[in-house]
């Protein structure tokens, strides 16, 4: 725990040094404009111009075209790596939730009563100590992009305010408007999450099923049958990915086009309503250039967040279960062998599974150093009574 909230302090870190790159790549555009010819001296433009001005001449600099060019491309330079290293770091991060969520779970499990087994699928266990812990990170790791791309989003956003309240204005409220029509895909999201989870589950738990009992299936000529059974939850599963994809791609849609139509809107107005200068105008294109990509970005990460979202509630649901079923008393690593030098005895023993009776007040001896077997149908009770002698269950009455 505590070397994941070290590396989370790191990537903060890296995300800021990164938003104070951004920064200066965006104030480098101003003096570019000037060498290119365009007039920079009026209002915020001209202010950080002057200060771009004074920083080279403290240094002994002049701020000529090949100077000013030379420091936009060695801190797009830095930027990039910043970019890369807060990458690796949020990927190294996510998978050590995963692997903390893994060992968690796994050890939940293993300290958990064997009634706790018998109302589960094993397959559905396999699943969230794999499938469902992997997805769990997934989610960890689009939160953390989403945050890392979020930065951005302010850093842009306060340039942006300092150029051109007014149209900044306009880009925030129709900002809020496309979160507001965006919002249902959402719970359309996390839906098709909970689809693919149930989907994915039910395949593993056939395939195990079948090839547990391979030797039934080739021996019954059921391999027809049996291949059926999987291409329909195969059938089930390409359908919810495609679903899946049809949300993501219709939320795309609305995200580009919203974008598109917002930038247009505040562009119009800094130049019609506004009467914004060129170097003024030509900046904050450029700021809201840049920010609308990472707006997209950050609706799509946390759309995608959501999606594996329901890995991660199946992995917290196991975990409090498995915890309010675990043993008590020793543990199995510190149990001896166990000489059985005296009868059992079951006086008048019940047992239920739920609200399912197993054994109504059953009684009998199993003699002490002798081979005793029980015989009886399907479902009669001879592996609760297995179960009973082991101590993997308890009896809800009577007495062994």
């Amino acid at each position: 725990m505590h070397v994941q909230r070290a590396r989370a302090g790191g990537v903060l870190a890296i995300t800021v040094v990164n938003m104070a790159a951004q920064g200066i790549t965006v104030a480098l555009l101003v003096p570019l404009l000037r060498v290119a010819g365009v007039p920079t001296s009026g209002g915020v433009v001209g202010a950080i111009d002057r200060g771009i001005q004074s920083a080279f001449h403290l240094v002994g600099l002049r701020p000529t075209l090949p100077a000013v060019l030379a420091l936009f491309i060695a801190v797009a330079w830095a930027q990039a790596m910043l970019e890369h290293l807060e990458l690796v770091q949020t990927t190294r991060l996510e998978q050590e939730i995963v692997r903390d969520l893994r060992e968690a779970l796994y050890g939940q499990l293993l300290a958990a009563r064997w009634q706790f087994f018998t109302e589960r699928r094993g397959s559905d266990l396999t699943h969230a100590v794999t499938r469902d812990t992997d997805r769990a990170g997934a989610a960890a790791g689009y939160l953390l992009r989403g945050m890392a791309q979020s930065a951005s989003v302010v850093i842009y956003g306060v340039l942006a305010i300092a150029i051109s309240p007014v149209a900044s204005g306009i880009a925030l409220a129709g900002g809020l408007l496309l979160a507001l029509l965006l919002r249902p895909t959402l719970r359309s999201a996390h839906e098709t999450g909970e689809a693919l989870s149930s989907i994915s589950a039910d395949a593993l738990a056939l395939v195990t099923q079948h090839v547990d009992a391979i030797k039934l299936v080739k021996s019954y000529g059921a391999e027809a049958r049996t291949l059926e059974a999987f291409q329909a939850v195969a059938a089930r599963s390409a359908g919810s990915a495609v679903d899946a994809t049809r949300a993501h791609a219709r939320a795309h849609v609305v995200t580009i086009a919203g974008s598109a139509t917002l930038l247009g809107a505040i562009l119009f107005v800094a130049i019609e309503t506004l009467h914004l200068d060129a170097a003024t105008t030509l900046v904050l294109a450029f700021l809201f250039w840049r920010l609308v990509p990472r707006l997209m970005d950050v609706q799509q990460s946390i759309r995608f967040a959501v999606h594996e979202l329901p890995g991660f509630e199946i992995v917290q649901r196991l975990l409090v279960a498995s915890a309010a079923a675990r043993e008590t008393g020793a543990a199995v690593s510190t149990a001896t062998p166990m000489t059985v030098r005296v009868d059992i005895a079951f006086d008048r023993v019940s047992f239920a599974y739920d609200a399912t009776p197993v054994l109504d007040s059953a009684s009998c001896v199993i003699p002490a150093g002798r081979i005793t077997g029980f015989a009886g149908p399907s479902g009669s009770g001879k592996t609760t009574l297995v179960d009973l002698v082991l101590g993997l269950v308890m009896p809800t009455a009577g007495v062994i």
